[in-house]
């Protein structure tokens, strides 16, 4: 049945009988909220100079850290607004309303509430949320979870990038203006990049720690593989 209201959404006729159109110009959500995000990135930055102990932070820990930072504020923010209100946020018209109506206009699923999508968004908001900052509390305070959580959480944002991806190339593009220069390579990959280059460099610095972790602990204990066989000290 085709809405008898008019709005960008793909697939042409989409039914959106509650919709309102924004009232703020797409220039000026985008702005603000990549705005908003380069300030959480630079606040993170201003106090993850050291952790507890009192040992100066590089700048690669400090990039992580700021990273983890600002996606949980991401996650938990944003994608748990969307999570929360899926079904109504297409009828209203405050901030964070008006940024998934934008973002909509590449993959209209968020739109339609699309069970797949919902469901990926509120795991996103509700458990890879809390453990970002976990993350960033387990770095400062040097705790011996820090890598575990890092690289779970990783996979899990990784695996969820993946999924939103191949879900969309399964459906043949049907909910956005295919390969449009902003709505699709700005806003559908442009924006959701990060999440497939990030989280594997993560997952193999965390692999890296916990595998050095196991071989260490196997030689403490008595059991040394490195050479295939188990042995007894």
């Amino acid at each position: 049945m085709a809405s008898n209201v008019s709005h960008p959404y793909y697939p042409l006729g989409l039914e959106l009988p509650h919709y309102k159109e924004n009232s703020l110009p797409d220039v000026a959500v985008t702005g603000l909220t990549l705005g908003s995000f380069a300030v959480i990135f630079w606040l993170a930055w201003q106090y993850t100079k050291q952790d507890k102990f009192g040992r100066l932070l590089g700048q690669w820990e400090r990039a992580a850290l700021c990273w983890w930072v600002l996606c949980g504020c991401i996650h938990m923010v944003v994608e748990g607004y969307v999570s929360l209100n899926s079904g109504t946020f297409p009828g209203s018209n405050n901030f964070l309303a008006q940024l998934w109506k934008e973002y909509a206009k590449g993959d209209s699923r968020y739109m339609q509430a699309d069970a797949c999508i919902i469901i990926m968004e509120s795991l996103t908001a509700w458990l890879e949320g809390p453990g970002c900052f976990l993350i960033v509390w387990g770095f400062l305070n040097r705790h011996p979870l820090r890598h575990v959580l890092q690289f779970g959480v990783s996979i899990g944002q990784f695996y969820g990038t993946l999924l939103y991806f191949f879900t969309e190339i399964f459906d043949d593009f049907a909910h956005g203006p295919r390969f449009h220069p902003y709505y699709w390579w700005f806003y559908v990959f442009g924006l959701n990049s990060p999440w497939l280059v990030v989280p594997p460099i993560l997952i193999y610095q965390s692999w890296k720690e916990l595998t050095k972790a196991q071989k260490g602990l196997d030689n403490v204990t008595g059991f040394n593989t490195g050479n295939g066989k188990e042995k007894i000290r």
